[in-house]
C-alpha cells in the first residue's frame, strides 16, 4: 500500500490541478467584457488507479484539456453579418464613387415635401 509518499503526491496533483482551475476562472472574468472571447472550462479527468492489495487505490485527478462554451448557432450568425457588413461597405464605396464621378451631392432634404415647401417660400 503506498504510504505518505504517495498520499502526498496525490494531493499535489490534485492542487495543481484545482490552481490551473482558478487561473482558467479568472482568465474568463479578465475578459469578461471582451466581446470576441468565448468562456473556457478546465476538464479533468480520474488519474489512473494505483494496484493495492485490496483493489484498486485512486490517485487523484489531472488535466486533460481546457474547452470552450461556443455556440455553433450564434457562430454561423456572426460569420454571416460579417459577410453582409463586407458587402454593404462596397457598395457605398461604389455608390460614392459614382456619385463623384457623376458630381452631384445627394441632399435628401431637398427632395423631401417639408424641403421643397421650404424652397419655395
Amino acid at each position: 500500500m503506498p504510504g505518505i509518499t504517495g498520499t502526498l503526491s496525490m494531493a499535489r496533483t490534485s492542487l495543481q490541478a484545482n490552481q490551473r482551475a482558478i487561473e482558467v476562472a479568472g482568465h474568463n472574468l479578465a475578459n469578461v467584457s471582451n466581446p470576441a472571447f468565448s468562456r473556457q472550462r478546465l476538464k479533468l479527468e480520474t488519474a489512473h488507479g494505483i494496484p493495492v492489495e485490496e483493489g484498486i487505490m485512486g490517485a487523484g485527478v489531472v488535466v486533460s484539456g481546457i474547452e470552450q462554451y461556443r455556440d455553433v448557432l450564434l457562430d454561423r450568425q456572426i460569420a454571416n453579418e460579417g459577410s453582409v457588413q463586407a458587402y454593404l461597405e462596397e457598395k457605398q464605396k461604389i455608390l460614392q464613387y459614382a456619385q463623384s464621378m457623376i458630381g452631384q451631392d445627394l441632399d435628401r432634404t431637398a427632395s423631401s415635401p417639408e424641403g421643397k415647401a421650404a424652397s419655395k417660400g
